[in-house]
């Protein structure tokens, strides 16, 4: 019961990081492009 929850919760935790990953790209991105404007 709990490796299939600890299995559950990784998976979900693997398939959530790219977007997580993106969100932080993004926002790194546009506080870049925020310091360039002005």
């Amino acid at each position: 019961m709990l490796l299939r929850l600890t299995l559950a919760a990784t998976l979900l935790l693997m398939m959530s990081f790219p977007a997580i990953q993106a969100a932080v790209d993004l926002g790194i991105s546009s506080r870049f492009g925020f310091f360039l404007f002005f």
